[in-house]
């Protein structure tokens, strides 16, 4: 079962997937009602009846496909396209942003790097579009600590207006995660 806030955020979610779908959906078929039967208020009246039926079984459909996704990637992180990680690494920052930056690169696409205040390191890569997701924007994110170096992961949807990625942004969270040895909890 999933954490309290995950839970939390299935509703909303359901919510969201009805309301995007539904009123665009709507919206052109009570354009296109309007038009053919030459009236407005019967075209904003079958748009909306349609626009609703439309928004339900597309909330129904994508959002069970999407929880069923993100439980099939442990449940972690809850159901936001959005996800991320912060755990420490034991290595020097050099050697670290190594394994990092090849773990990045196995995502896929364009590898970036940029030094950040003379100590830390950020390593992005965007990632293919696939089925679950239009390609996603994977920063990775080295400082160093007092253990080693601090790793600060986040994967996003490079389509900001996103409400369902089935799990890509926490499969590519755990990709990188697991490459460096490390589990989501911080573990090595």
């Amino acid at each position: 079962m999933g954490s309290a806030s995950s839970m939390k955020s299935i509703p909303l979610m359901y919510v969201k997937l009805l309301l995007t779908t539904g009123v665009i959906f709507g919206l052109i078929m009570g354009l296109f009602f309007g038009l053919t039967l030459r009236s407005a208020a019967l075209g904003a009246a079958l748009g909306l009846a349609s626009g609703s039926a439309f928004g339900l079984v597309m909330s129904v459909t994508l959002g069970t496909v999407n929880v069923l996704a993100h439980r099939s990637t442990g449940g972690r992180g809850g159901l936001s396209p959005v996800q991320r990680a912060v755990v420490s690494l034991p290595g020097e920052l050099k050697e670290e942003a190594a394994r990092v930056r090849q773990a990045m690169a196995a995502l896929g696409g364009r590898d970036l790097v940029e030094q950040l205040d003379g100590q830390g390191m950020r390593i992005a890569v965007r990632t293919r579009r696939t089925w679950r997701s239009w390609g996603e924007s994977v920063t990775a994110d080295l400082h160093p600590d007092a253990k080693g170096s601090t790793l600060s992961l986040v994967s996003r949807p490079i389509l900001r207006s996103t409400v369902v990625d089935y799990g890509q942004g926490r499969r590519n969270v755990r990709r990188v995660l697991s490459a460096v040895g490390i589990t989501e909890d911080g573990r090595g």
